[in-house]
């Protein structure tokens, strides 16, 4: 049943908005949840200012939830069974409610014993006549009512909010006026015993509200003025009678204790993940972990849900939340050390087999014969004549030297003196 759920998220907003006043902003972070509101005038927020953000279902849960009010003035529970069973619009939403309130009947009643007649005075106040109408009319509401919860729970296991009949008369000075308000609180009163009470159900997910002992005797202050409807403030007590109502669905019993158990799959070092493990002396309807030291109010906006047990990878300190059915919260910790990082492995180098190569044949390669080049006659340029002109330019450098010169003169000499001898020997060996 989705009433866990309510009370899980009701006792977060509870803890944040009562117990921690300094966060009660935080709410506005949270997840809003989706409430249904079925119903009549009274419902709808009829003759406020502004029906749309004034009515009743506004104010449930203190901004918990996104209303949608599908109440439609004037209806009664006919009407509504007609609109559940045809319309869309009811079942796509249902479906997707966490709570849904309930207020109808009270134009079944209104319409059987003709109330505005008697009001205005245009028929006659008969108690008998008041009586067999009203015993009528709590037959057919009695017969819608189990097709309606049929068909709202058939799509939806959201709890659901029944407020019972009020008195919608205020007492005057007059004899009627007197005489009217105590025939209207019996019709109301009698309706509520017989049937609206019986469909109380805590284990079907059905709470019946009592607006009737909220407004009993002060009609005048939370009815709008000559109207059955309520003010504003009349709208308020009926958003803190749901507000009460969940809030009684958190009490613990007397001296309890929710006591958690958090234990490791394992102490021995390894290189994870570990379990964790937690037990709790009481059935858990919502269990969340975060990772560090927390406390209860970090877990209203964050945390891992879970069932039974969770995975870690990391060292370090753990934190785990537990509510159970009763409204019980516990936290517990668990610290772990045992989680070492994974050694590289290294790889030896496999050493590979040398390969050995074959040698391969090759094929002698015919060479062609080379031709041979015919060489190129080079002319030999003769050196230029050296100008020895004076003024011609630049001279080369005189490298030549006379000792050639000089032993050819002395040769010349000699042969010149040899030859001399000779004639004048021969001269004188003719005399």
């Amino acid at each position: 049943m989705k009433v866990k759920r309510i009370v899980h998220l009701f006792l977060i907003m509870v803890l944040i908005s009562s117990m921690f006043a300094s966060m009660v902003s935080a709410n506005e972070d949270l997840e809003k949840l989706s409430l249904v509101a079925l119903g009549d005038s009274i419902t709808f927020g009829h003759n406020l200012a502004n029906p749309a953000s004034e009515a009743f279902p506004n104010y449930i849960g203190q901004g918990l939830f996104d209303v949608t009010n599908l109440a439609y003035p004037g209806w009664t529970s006919s009407q509504l069974l007609e609109a559940l069973l045809s319309n869309p619009a009811y079942t796509s939403s249902l479906k997707e409610a966490d709570l849904i309130t309930l207020n109808i009947g009270n134009n079944d009643l209104l319409q059987a014993t003709e109330f505005g007649k008697i009001v205005t005075g245009q028929k006659e106040l008969n108690p008998v006549e008041l009586a067999q109408a009203v015993e009528l009319a709590s037959v057919q509401i009695a017969q819608n009512l189990e097709q309606i919860f049929g068909i709202i729970r058939s799509q939806s296991e959201a709890p659901i909010l029944f407020y019972n009949i009020y008195n919608p008369t205020v007492p005057g000075p007059t004899e009627f006026e007197q005489t009217f308000y105590y025939l209207a609180g019996q019709m109301a009163q009698l309706v509520n015993e017989e049937v609206i009470h019986k469909f109380h159900s805590p284990d079907y997910g059905i709470f019946v509200l009592d607006a009737f002992s909220a407004y009993e005797g002060k009609q005048a202050q939370y009815l709008l003025p000559q109207d059955i409807h309520p003010n504003l403030e009349g709208h308020y007590v009926l958003a803190d009678l749901a507000n009460a109502l969940l809030a009684e669905l958190l009490q613990p019993p007397v001296d309890a204790e929710l006591i958690l158990e958090l234990t490791a799959s394992t102490t021995e070092e390894t290189t994870g993940p570990v379990t964790i493990s937690v037990s709790a002396n009481y059935e858990l309807v919502v269990a969340m972990w975060l990772a560090g030291d927390k406390n209860v109010t970090e877990f209203a906006t964050e945390g891992n849900e879970f069932v039974g047990e969770f995975e870690v990878t990391k060292n370090g300190t753990y934190t785990v939340f537990g509510l159970t059915a009763e409204g019980l919260v516990g936290i517990g910790y668990i610290t772990i050390e045992n989680i070492v990082e994974e050694e590289p492995v290294v790889e030896e180098p496999i050493e590979e087999e040398p390969v050995v190569e074959e040698p391969i044949e090759e094929e002698p390669v015919e060479e062609e014969p080379i031709e041979e080049e015919q060489p190129v006659e080079e002319k030999v340029t003769p050196p230029a004549k050296e100008d020895k002109k004076l003024g011609s330019g630049n001279k080369l450098p005189n490298t030549a030297t006379p000792l050639y010169n000089y032993l050819l003169l002395g040769f010349g000499l000699l042969l010149i003196g040899s030859l001399s001898m000779y004639a004048q020997h021969r001269k004188k060996s003719n005399f």
